[in-house]
């Protein structure tokens, strides 16, 4: 929501991160800070808010802008069914590696039979493009709902000060893999939780399938980007497309200050964001705003 003047107020009792009673705990918010002109205003610290839980000062510890590059888990379909379409999975990849600047990190994995990291976490585009250029396809179903399980928490659930990113790039043909739906719901929940975004391509072959409701599911959680195509062919230019979206996003999400302060409150109904700034709007969000 977005408040001209001096203070935004917005309840978010499911999306606030809880902390335990006992003892103090960070949480944080975002704020987008604007001036009459709806100009960014990007010159301001910590000491610049102030922050109420359901009324109660709380300490700001830091504010800075988000503007920390991507960590980026490429995850990537090589059940036996892509094996008929790898040329248009290879060009896909290429295609995204080459649009996206070099400071974002990346990794690739693929989830034919079983989630298998391919390249880990790195800057390193050379490395990243010959492992996509010799792509091939595993066999077996797809095991994308293990490899998002996975990844989260090995590469995404503490990136080291990047914005923890998913890209998805499946078809809803045959699965591998077991889950209990009270499991994955359990995960969701944690997405919701953290800075994570999810975006997914899925080739439709059916318009069923778990590759596509998983992509949904995640993606809508999220607030991540989720399209589906009918064609393999396609797939170059979505995955360029996809690319050029995660960097207006980026620059976006840029513009948004990340506030953390320090509560004690285990399940807070409100929070009030003020800025020392005349002149002035606030809009405020549990996570990074990516639409």
């Amino acid at each position: 929501m977005r408040i001209a003047g001096l203070a935004a107020i917005v309840v978010l009792p499911a999306l606030l991160t809880p902390a335990p009673v006992s003892a103090q705990a960070t949480k944080q918010i975002y704020a987008r800070v604007e001036d009459r002109a709806h100009s960014p205003v990007t010159d301001l610290n910590a000491a610049n808010f102030t922050v109420r839980e359901d009324g109660v000062l709380r300490e700001v510890s830091r504010a800075v802008l988000a503007t920390e590059p991507m960590r980026i888990v490429l995850d990537v379909d090589s059940s036996e069914l892509i094996g008929t379409q790898i040329n248009a999975f290879r060009a896909g990849l290429q295609a995204f590696l080459e649009a996206l600047p070099p400071e974002h990190e990346i990794a690739f994995v693929s989830t034919g039979g079983q989630s298998r990291v391919r390249v880990p976490p790195t800057l390193d585009r050379a490395k990243l493009k010959r492992e996509a250029a010799g792509f091939f396809a595993d066999g077996g179903g797809a095991a994308l709902i293990d490899s998002l399980m996975e990844t989260y928490d090995r590469f995404l659930k503490k990136p080291s000060g990047r914005w923890p990113v998913w890209v998805i790039l499946t078809s809803d043909g045959p699965t591998g893999g077991t889950i209990r739906e009270d499991s994955w719901e359990r995960f969701l929940q944690d997405m919701e939780m953290t800075d994570t975004t999810a975006h997914a391509i899925v080739w439709s072959t059916r318009g069923t399938g778990i590759g596509t409701l998983a992509s949904i599911h995640i993606t809508e959680r999220t607030s991540g980007h989720y399209e589906a195509i009918a064609a393999p062919t396609a797939i170059p230019d979505r995955m360029k497309a996809l690319a050029a979206l995660m960097i207006a996003q980026h620059e976006q999400a840029g513009n948004q200050y990340r506030i953390e302060y320090v509560s004690k409150a285990k399940n807070a109904q409100s929070v009030e964001v003020r800025v020392n700034r005349p002149n002035v709007g606030v809009s405020l969000a549990a996570r990074r705003i990516v639409k």
